[in-house]
């Protein structure tokens, strides 16, 4: 249903982004010792911005790698609950058919003795004899626990970028300043004039005779350095609005758990178990969906 947000350009967009980033501490520190030698304006950039980027990068170094291993905690965690859920909706089914007298008893007499799950050893909440409502609440409170587990994971990548953001968007200003005592050409346009290169790998700077060439290379650098945090800033977006239905989901099946009450009858129990079965294998369908993008 949401699988458009997560297309495979929008994961090589983040890819592309943070191959970047990681080159990004070195050519800032050539950048800003040529912007203070030559341009005699510091300020644009400075070694504070050189030392926060780098102390981001640190903590995010292989992010996608820890996104895929975060992804199958995820995964492994909400089939746990899946599984035990599932053994207390076929109970509750097989209790209905006994009888159609069963279908319409109210569910604070039914007797937790026939339940398996007070007694499973993955089930780590206590609850009173006797109270079936206690398992729905722990059911409950599982979900609220995953849910937090997912709003962690959103939020580290978007307080990465968020903390990028100030940096990555100076910077690139910077290259596009304009020189009135150079042609008005742009500080990057200059360094390349004169020789000075200061990225690797896709920008490496390539000593051409032409200074056309040069000032062309620099230009298709500026744009596509542009386009790099233009692409990554919408994925990133792509995938904040993925985890919000993500967790729009486990919120809406947590509701649905919380409404039930000891008065209400078995069928109207089952109906509810049902609609909390949807909701979660839409988020285990999201989360498979995660991992095979994050596996490309």
């Amino acid at each position: 249903m949401y699988e458009f947000l997560l297309e495979r350009r929008h994961f090589d967009y983040l890819k592309d982004y943070f191959d970047f980033l990681g080159d990004l501490p070195e050519a800032l520190e050539k950048f800003v010792r040529l912007i203070s030698l030559y341009v005699g304006d510091g300020n644009v950039m400075t070694t504070s911005d050189i030392n926060k980027l780098r102390a981001l990068l640190s903590s995010s170094r292989d992010y996608i790698q820890k996104f895929d291993g975060d992804i199958s905690v995820l995964d492994t965690g909400l089939l746990d609950t899946l599984s035990i859920f599932s053994t207390f909706t076929d109970e509750c089914e097989a209790i209905a058919s006994i009888s159609p007298e069963k279908r319409y008893l109210q569910i604070k007499y039914l007797d937790l003795k026939q339940f398996c799950l007070p007694v499973s050893q993955g089930w780590k909440c206590h609850f009173p004899s006797g109270a079936v409502c206690a398992l729905t609440d722990g059911f409950s409170t599982r979900l609220y626990l995953f849910g937090i587990k997912v709003s962690d994971l959103k939020f580290s990548i978007k307080k990465l970028h968020e903390g990028i953001h100030s940096i990555f968007v100076r910077f690139v200003r910077c290259l596009h300043r304009r020189m009135s005592c150079c042609n008005n050409f742009s500080y990057l346009e200059r360094c390349y004039l004169f020789g000075w290169g200061g990225f690797r790998g896709a920008f490496a700077f390539i000593p051409y005779e032409s200074r056309d060439a040069r000032a062309a290379q620099a230009r298709q650098h500026l744009r596509e350095i542009s386009l790099i945090y233009t692409a990554a800033s919408s994925a990133i977006n792509n995938l904040n609005d993925f985890f919000f239905a993500m967790l729009r989901f486990i919120e809406m099946a947590q509701q649905e758990l919380v409404s039930i009450r000891e008065t209400m009858k078995l069928s109207q129990l089952l109906l509810i178990l049902s609609e909390v079965s949807d909701r979660l294998q839409e988020v285990h369908g999201m989360i498979r969906t995660l991992q095979q993008w994050s596996r490309k």
